[in-house]
């Protein structure tokens, strides 16, 4: 960060260097207040270069990035140096160039979205430039552009989350029914069958409970019905018993909730059953 071999263009200098005493002030500078977060970010970032150079005795470019604070602090920045405005070595001018059109990109969101990252990309762009000018400071080329780099990296715009997979639905409680003869609480190879269907349910669905609920036709007397209709539920309770690991509800309720409307005295195959609900 010594001397600068080629002063301001004239693009650059109408707006941003005068020959007044300001040009110098770091200081005063530094005290201003940007218009805008960006602005007084980048403010900041120009004090600090315009200091290092100042620092080593480079005033051309310490007036150079100061004047740019300054018109930044006030809402006039013009954006990055071009690269046509100061003599870069021709070895240099396929990067620059391309950053410079990274740069000009990024900056078109990122002023709003990340100031601060912004202002940095900016100013480490113009170090970079004037550091690649003098271009006998390896380390100083090196520190402005990875700086650059640092910044551009921080603006690109963050990947969009995943939207999480809808979850899946909750399995819904599954009802079986086992049918039985007249008159019988024997439960038949269908009901078997039934049952290890049942069973497997359960396991699958992780369930929490099944209940149970004896039924019968209307032949003979309510209260045959209800005993006889509980039998059956416990018949059912029985062959699940060793395999289901979870709450069961035996309920018996004869002949009191037919599955086919029936009168009095009909012997209804239908009504004959025991219902089992799986309940997740």
């Amino acid at each position: 960060m010594k001397t600068l071999s080629k002063l301001l263009v004239p693009a650059a200098a109408t707006m941003l260097v005068s020959a007044c005493a300001s040009n110098w002030d770091i200081e005063g500078t530094k005290a201003m207040q940007g218009q805008d977060t960006f602005g007084d970010a980048l403010k900041s970032e120009y004090v600090m270069l315009a200091t290092l150079e100042r620092d080593e005795g480079d005033w051309s470019d310490a007036a150079f990035f100061n004047s740019k604070g300054r018109a930044a602090a006030m809402g006039q920045d013009a954006g990055p140096q071009m690269v046509s405005e100061r003599d870069i070595p021709e070895e240099a001018m396929g990067d620059l160039t391309a950053a410079h059109d990274r740069l000009t990109a990024a900056l078109a969101a990122g002023k709003e979205s990340n100031p601060a990252a912004a202002a940095k990309a900016q100013a480490m762009f113009d170090c970079w430039m004037q550091e690649q000018e003098e271009n006998f400071q390896p380390d100083d080329i090196a520190f402005c552009r990875d700086g650059f780099e640092a910044a551009m990296e921080a603006l690109k715009p963050m990947p969009m989350a995943k939207p999480k997979p809808a979850p899946a639905p909750a399995p819904m409680p599954q009802t079986f029914v086992v049918y039985f003869g007249f008159d019988s609480t024997m439960v038949d190879d269908a009901g078997m069958s039934t049952i290890d269907t049942i069973i497997s349910t359960f396991k699958a669905m992780n369930a929490s409970s099944v209940d149970i609920s004896g039924h019968t036709d209307t032949m003979g007397s309510a209260d045959y019905n209800m005993m006889l209709a509980q039998k059956r539920a416990d018949a059912i309770a029985a062959a699940l018993g060793g395999q289901i690991m979870g709450g069961i509800i035996v309920n018996s309720y004869g002949e009191g909730r037919l599955a086919v409307a029936t009168g009095d005295e009909v012997n209804e195959g239908a009504n004959r059953r025991v219902e089992v609900v799986v309940t997740p």
